[in-house]
């Protein structure tokens, strides 16, 4: 061996260089000396030994990476399986919203194990609707109405973009887009065109008619998408009609305007005319915006302003110049009272003012007017006090008002000025004298109104002083006083012009002389029809005392009256008079060319019917009184109806014994049943002996359901019709409202009510029968039987019974099995005829 001495190197022997060829002596020599121990300072390390994954150390010396045991490139913990070298990227999760199965197609998340609500399917096309998954079914829509045709469609997420296509199915004819499920039909009841909203279909045809006939007589029918009729009644009205009146209380476009804009429809209230601002109306003037008192804004006004106050509370003002004060849209602006204030709004003289929409509450008075003020005002709402205080002249022009629970709703001084007030509500007036008080002689219009729940100690509810009154359409319902006063000898001498129609009275209570009176001073006439007085008592004062004034429910006294389709029907009378009184000791010409009477019921428990100076009496019927009728001129009967009364016509002797005696001619009339008919029955065609034959009647049956309507001949019942059908005057043959000849009675001749008597459906029951007891008059009922009691509805028409009572007259026998159905009082056979026997 030779050794080599290095100066300054320590001396390197043979075993020492072994030592550090294999430092870790682990039988295997490090890397830097040609082997291949990978970690000479590890004994642990060296080719081929033991080694465990993903502690961080390689100790067999052959691997690249501890963290990739599939040698795929790709590092635990990214590596999802890191023994399959094929798995190198983590799955896709797609998160489930909706619990389908199906995840959506639109998110995605990388992860070895599945997030919370994720799934490995991508394909849901809507992850918010479970019914929805991988696929959608889109119909073709050619014509673009929003409903595919069912035939024709693909299943796909999102539909093809060169062709309509729809959610939904069920088109019936996809090349007409009017026609689908949704297509909406509307009933025509008028043949206008145009259908009512609140009856419509929804369905791809035309469905079926309902029945009746419009106004024209045409067949009633749906119509297409016209759903906009405000009034399916009437012909006229429908969206863009022509002929708009205003202030009428008809919308007869439908374009829902204030009823007092004028066709200049610039939505604000018209001024009066004679206050020269009809057609130019000023600046606007706003509360709160620009003012938050009334007074105030008034005060800044000029002449012909608006002022327009939005939900806000104001208070009382004067207003001396001709302005509108009124709601802003949608608004209730309320005017409220302070503890020392008298009057709401006070209108000063010789001044002009418009009032709409507004609320008047705690005022002794709401609106004041001052001598020759006018007022035009709409859809006021008074509560307490008096409503509107008028001084002499004042003109009054109301449409749309609301009294509540006031002490007068309106009263107006003597002045020749009209006054007009169209559809008001007074409840609940508890008037000292008069809830409604108008002088005149100045023309007097009152229209559409209702009185109800309201009291006067003396006076009436309404009380007229005028010599030209024209009511109509009023509705006086449990009232407790007298009714209505109308008499032209207090505000004037002017010859008497009256016209009262469609005037009801129901369930009043008084204990006046009168309930109801009409007077004049002799001159003139009173043109009366609709008249309806029902279930009202007229009652004897307490203590029992009775004054020795004439006395009746309804007097028309020194003014000539035509009275033409009236009813008085289950009135109680406790005092001495008649129902209906008509004297005319000072009517000019004869009283018995004064008073007429035609398609009159007079009916009820005792008593007298009418009692009268003389006159015609055309198509009345009087049943179920005392006396029928009582006069002291010659009167003249044609095509009537006396039935069941004591006596049916009583003449009084003249007071002066050098007048003529009365007398009674008679022609084409029914007499049955009276106590005594009399000696004016020869000739003149008369019937005698025959029962009427009514609807319904039965002296001892509630007063509220007789109906003294004739029965027809009805197919399917083996029962005769009244006797009185087609039995009139000869001379009015075609008269009928059927075109048929005249009938007897009330209900009979040109000026009956042909409403009451029609049957449009053909079922041989009258409409407004039908309207009553079985809702539908359209619907052929006359087979039913509702009430389960044997007999069809066409029988109890018949028999007078009621179609959805068993047992009308509540006997404990039901109706086929009773032989006096309306009687309580017995279950054999009627002494007095009953309809059906």
């Amino acid at each position: 061996m030779v050794l080599w001495f290095l100066a300054g190197c320590p001396l390197i022997t043979s075993g020492h260089l072994d030592e550090l060829r294999d430092f870790d002596q682990d039988g295997f020599d490090a890397v830097a000396f040609g082997g291949q121990d990978c970690d000479d300072d590890d004994p642990t390390v060296y080719p081929a030994a033991p080694d465990a994954w993903y502690d961080g150390r390689i100790q067999d010396c052959n691997r690249a990476d501890d963290f990739d045991q599939d040698a795929d490139g790709v590092p635990t913990p990214i590596d999802c399986d890191d023994t399959d070298p094929t798995q190198v990227e983590p799955p896709q999760w797609h998160p489930d919203l909706d619990g389908d199965g199906f995840g959506d197609r639109e998110f995605s998340v990388a992860a070895c194990e599945a997030p919370g609500r994720g799934v490995a399917d991508g394909t849901d096309c809507d992850d918010t609707d479970p019914e929805v998954g991988d696929s959608i079914r889109y119909y073709e829509d050619v014509d673009e109405d929003g409903f595919g045709n069912p035939e024709r469609f693909v299943d796909r997420c999102i539909p093809p973009a060169n062709q309509p296509y729809s959610l939904l199915e069920g088109d019936c004819d996809d090349a007409d887009a009017d026609e689908n499920p949704q297509a909406l039909w509307g009933w025509d009841a008028d043949c206008d065109g145009h259908g009512d909203p609140a009856v419509q279909l929804a369905q791809c045809e035309i469905p079926e008619p309902l029945g009746g006939l419009c106004p024209s007589g045409a067949a009633a029918d749906w119509v297409a998408d016209q759903l906009e009729d405000c009034d399916d009644t009437r012909s006229d009205v429908y969206p863009g009609a022509p002929g708009e009146v205003w202030k009428d209380g008809i919308d007869t476009d439908c374009a829902d305007d204030t009823d007092l804009d004028g066709p200049d429809l610039d939505t604000l209230t018209d001024l009066p005319l004679s206050a020269g601002c009809a057609s130019t109306v000023g600046t606007v003037i706003r509360i709160p915006q620009d003012h938050v008192d009334l007074q105030e804004a008034i005060d800044a006004a000029a002449p012909c302003d608006v002022i327009e106050i939005g939900d806000v509370e104001v208070g009382n003002a004067v207003v001396d110049r001709p302005v509108a004060i009124v709601a802003a849209p949608t608004a209730t602006p309320r005017v409220v009272a302070e503890p020392v204030d008298d009057v709401g709004i006070e209108v000063a003289r010789d001044q002009s003012v418009t009032l709409e929409g507004l609320t008047f509450e705690g005022f002794p008075t709401g609106v004041w007017m001052r001598g020759r003020a006018e007022l035009l005002a709409g859809d006021l709402t008074f509560d307490g006090g008096v409503g509107i205080d008028g001084l002499a002249d004042s003109r009054l022009e109301l449409y749309d008002q609301t009294f509540v629970d006031t002490d007068v709703a309106v009263q107006r001084g003597v002045g020749t000025y009209p006054f007009d007030l169209h559809r008001c509500v007074v409840e609940g007036a508890l008037a000292a004298r008069d809830v409604l008080s108008l002088r005149g002689p100045g023309p007097v219009a009152v229209t559409g109104c209702t009185f109800q729940r309201s009291s006067v100690a003396q006076g009436a509810i309404v009380r007229v002083d005028a010599a030209e009154v024209t009511l109509s359409d009023l509705v006086f319902d449990d009232n407790v006083g007298m009714v209505l006063d109308v008499d032209a000898r207090r505000g004037g001498s002017s010859p008497a012009d009256y016209t009262l129609q469609d005037v009801t009275l129901i369930r009043n209570v008084s204990v006046a002389p009168v309930m109801m009176s009409v007077a004049a001073n002799g001159a003139g006439h009173a043109d009366v029809s609709g008249l309806v007085l029902r279930d009202n008592v007229w009652a004897v004062p307490l203590g029992g005392v009775v004054t020795n004034l004439p006395e009746s429910l309804v007097l028309f006294e020194d003014v000539a009256v035509t009275l033409t389709g009236a009813v008085f029907r289950g009135n109680v009378l406790e005092r001495q008079g008649p129902q209906l009184r008509l004297t005319g000791a000072n009517v000019v010409g004869s009283s018995s060319d004064a008073f007429e009477l035609r398609s009159v019921e007079i009916s009820g428990d005792g008593g007298t019917g009418v009692e009268l100076d003389g006159g015609r009496l055309t198509n009345v019927s009087v049943v179920g009184l005392s006396t029928g009728i009582q006069s002291k001129g010659p009167v003249v009967l044609d095509s009537a109806i006396l039935a069941l009364n004591g006596r049916a016509v009583r003449l009084q002797t003249p007071d002066d014994p050098d007048e003529p005696a009365p007398t009674v001619t008679s022609s084409y009339s029914l007499y049955y049943n009276n106590l005594i008919n009399g000696p004016f029955l020869d000739g003149g065609n008369n019937i005698v002996g025959s029962p009427p034959r009514f609807v319904r009647y039965f002296p001892g049956f509630p007063a509220d359901l007789w109906d003294l309507r004739l029965i027809p001949d009805l197919p399917d019942v083996s029962v005769d019709g009244s006797p009185c059908v087609d039995a009139g005057n000869t001379a009015d043959a075609g008269a009928d409202p059927d075109g048929s000849d005249n009938d007897c009675g009330a209900f009979g001749g040109p000026d009956s009510d042909g409403t009451l008597v029609e049957d449009l459906d053909g079922d041989s029951l009258y409409d407004d029968w039908e309207r009553e007891w079985l809702g539908d008059p359209s619907v052929d009922d006359g087979t039913g039987d509702p009430d389960g009691d044997g007999l069809n509805t066409r029988w109890e028409f018949a028999r007078g019974t009621l179609p959805n009572v068993a047992d009308t007259d509540g006997d404990g026998v039901i109706d086929s099995k009773d032989g006096c159905p309306l009687d309580v009082g017995r279950d054999d056979i009627c002494v007095l005829p009953v309809p059906g026997f």
